[in-house]
């Protein structure tokens, strides 16, 4: 008999399980990991579920090299047997029989889905759990048969068969998140430290700096490198307007690649449109990531609840060839904060995937491909953004979600299915860009950026981009008060 025992964490990405001919198992101890599933497919084809919680565990010596300063006993409510954890490793384990190997599990949970893989032994299966909410954990008394919840499903890929399964009542998901586009530049300049806090005091769940690089290599928040219409750099500046070839495309004005950093430092923030307030012209400082960074622990301390970073690499392939690379130093950035890992308050994005692919390859911290319009193509790459979504499952293998115009979601003619399909893959969905303004809505207005922003929400979208976060927050509170 070969029995796959996997234990499935509800708040770390991938855990280690072992394929054992019998029903013992072991399950991988991550820092921050507190319960989870065990899932267990049996001789007869069954699906078996049960909880384990960690327990208080004696301290590790926290100056042994890679040694964590506390540790957890792990005990599972089907054995009730606990397991002293590795005090450096930070694993708790039973050893498989002679002659097995260890395997993989991994998984996602996204709003409404929870999708397993394992992998071990030569053997792989693949489950794929869907629902109307998430998981939630609950003692084992109270798991419910699948048959009883409406709408649930579970399906084996193996062998293609149904598979029973008990499973605990579910939780409705997480509201989506507001994402303070630029800062709040409705009201303030993009891309400001006063900005970035003004969204966060309306209500932003994450803020979002545009990455561009200077001179001398220090990556500045600005939504394009051309710094012509969002600073006072012409008349700080106008020897240094020039014409570039930009991704593919000519483009004139005056670039942050040509200015230092202290020159940066003399620039002025300016209001690029010119039907928003123009009030505060002049005032603000251009920042650098570091003291974004820093803002956002300084606001999630000031606020109470913790504020997100959503950087964006402009124009990555284009600095790289310069030798201005921004991945290094945003990567050096995020980890001097420590906001590494799945469960970081940050999502990388790009609208090159091949950025994404490469950062993926020197930081776990979730990432998301931008959808331009469906016929162009990304630079780097010979694929459309229209060729590129139609294999939704290839893109969650480098990604974690995708950021796609309003218009991809909702067009004329209603709801396109892009949102379900990319749910199915198990991609979060991010939606830009909100606007108040009459002529920046979408056909899903009906001229009310209120009932646009609401009709966004109820479809089922995982985030908004919002140039307004007052008018998204304020939505989303009607909706999950």
């Amino acid at each position: 008999m070969i029995t796959l025992l996997a234990g499935l964490a509800l708040a770390s990405p991938s855990l280690d399980f072992l394929v054992t001919d019998g029903d013992r198992a072991l399950i991988g101890v991550h820092e921050g990991l507190r319960s989870g599933v065990f899932l267990a497919i049996t001789a007869d084809d069954a699906l078996e579920l049960s909880w384990f919680e960690l327990t208080p565990g004696p301290q590790r010596d926290p100056a042994a090299p890679g040694c964590a300063q506390s540790a957890g006993a792990l005990a599972s409510a089907w054995s009730g047997e606990a397991l002293d954890p590795d005090p450096c490793s930070g694993e708790a384990r039973l050893e498989p029989p002679s002659g097995h190997r260890r395997g993989l599990i991994r998984a996602h949970r996204r709003r409404g889905e929870l999708s397993i893989e394992l992998r071990g032994q030569g053997r792989q299966t693949r489950l794929q759990l869907w629902a109307p909410a998430l998981l939630r954990h609950a003692p084992e008394d109270t798991l419910r048969p699948l048959s009883a919840l409406p709408g649930w499903g579970l399906q084996r890929y193996a062998g293609g068969t149904g598979v029973p399964l008990m499973i605990p009542p579910p939780r409705e998901p997480p509201p989506p998140i507001v994402i303070g586009h630029r800062g709040a530049p409705g009201h303030l300049p993009d891309h400001t430290l006063e900005g970035y806090t003004l969204a966060v005091e309306l209500g932003a769940d994450f803020i979002e700096p545009d990455l561009v690089a200077t001179r001398d290599g220090h990556l500045i928040a600005r939504h394009e490198n051309d710094l012509t219409h969002t600073t006072d750099v012409a008349q700080r500046f106008p020897d240094r307007r020039a014409t570039k070839l930009i991704d593919g495309r000519e483009q004139t004005g005056f670039f942050s690649e040509d200015l230092t950093l202290d020159e940066i430092r003399t620039l002025r923030a300016l209001q690029p449109y010119p039907d928003r307030p123009h009030d505060h012209d002049g005032m603000y400082l251009i920042p650098t990531f570091p003291e974004i960074l820093e803002l956002a622990v300084e606001l999630s301390e000031r606020h109470g609840r913790p504020i997100g970073v959503y950087p964006e690499t402009k124009h990555p392939s284009y600095f790289r060839a310069l030798g201005l690379p921004l991945e290094e130093p945003l990567i050096a950035a995020l980890e001097q904060r420590g906001l590494t890992g799945a469960t970081a308050p940050v999502f990388l994005q790009s609208f090159e995937l091949s950025n994404l692919e490469a950062l993926a390859e020197q930081i776990d911290v979730r990432r998301v491909l931008l959808i331009g319009d469906p016929d162009e193509t990304p630079f780097g790459d010979e694929r459309t953004y229209r060729q590129l979504l139609s294999d939704l499952p290839a893109l969650r293998r480098v990604v974690h979600g995708v950021g796609v115009h309003k218009d991809a979601l909702i067009d004329a003619g209603g709801p396109t299915g892009l949102l379900q399909a990319a749910h199915e893959a198990g991609l979060l969905v991010h939606v830009y860009t909100f606007r108040d303004e009459p002529h920046k809505l979408g056909p899903a207005a009906d001229g009310d950026p209120r009932l646009e922003l609401k009709r966004f929400y109820e479809l089922g979208v995982d985030g908004v981009f919002a140039d307004y976060p007052d008018t998204a927050s304020g939505v989303r509170s009607e909706l999950w008060p």
